[in-house]
């Protein structure tokens, strides 16, 4: 599902949701990624609460949501990258749609609420535009269905594993077939190599005759 044909707008009714879980984290730096989680959030024009086991924020559209997902997870990184963070300070997010505003529709399986990482339930897949900039992979749990955001360029092959995976066959082909023909072409040299040394021996012969009777 690709192109803007499968936007679809999320209706008054409805509400973007977005979970956020903090992985590893001092509680010096706690406060730091809260207010750039919060930033992000304010900058995509949406809501957040801190309270409870997860951040909350909510939205009025996917898009927004995801954009603000991505500038989290880009913020984290920097601010990993600039104090020396260990072990680095990780942010599992997930969006969600839902018909109510109620805590519930924010509460996905822990597996999808993954260190680093952008998932989206099948209702907000759906409704957001899809940017060549970003690419989804599925990721399932029981009997739920989850995407994961592809958004950091080293990640991109990640969202590929068909073309991934037949590159991987066509090298391994590849190396089979010379470790064949390497036995193929010693036994064809060493076949080769006392009618080779005949004839070079009968041709310095004859050039020795040939010199003596001239």
């Amino acid at each position: 599902m690709t192109g803007s044909a499968q936007l679809q707008h999320v209706n008054p009714a409805q509400a973007v949701g977005m979970t956020i879980q903090v992985f590893s984290h001092s509680n010096d730096a706690l406060q730091t990624i809260r207010q750039l989680a919060q930033d992000a959030v304010t900058e995509h024009t949406g809501s957040m609460t801190t309270e409870g086991q997860h951040w909350i924020a909510r939205f009025a559209s996917t898009d927004d949501s995801l954009q603000a997902a991505i500038a989290m997870q880009r913020a984290t990184d920097l601010f990993n990258f600039n104090n020396g963070s260990h072990p680095p300070i990780l942010l599992g997010i997930h969006i969600a749609c839902a018909e109510n505003t109620t805590p519930a529709l924010t509460s996905p399986p822990a597996a999808f609420l993954r260190p680093g990482e952008i998932h989206l339930s099948e209702s907000a897949y759906r409704a957001i535009h899809h940017d060549q900039s970003i690419k989804f992979r599925t990721v399932d749990h029981a009997s739920t269905t989850a995407y994961k955001a592809i958004w950091k360029m080293q990640e991109f092959e990640l969202a590929s594993p068909t073309h991934h995976q037949g590159a991987s066959s066509a090298g391994f082909f590849i190396k089979l077939f010379l470790i064949c023909l390497i036995p193929f072409l010693l036994v064809l040299a060493y076949t080769w190599r006392e009618p080779l040394q005949h004839g070079l021996s009968s041709l310095d012969g004859t050039r020795t005759i040939d010199h003596q009777l001239q």
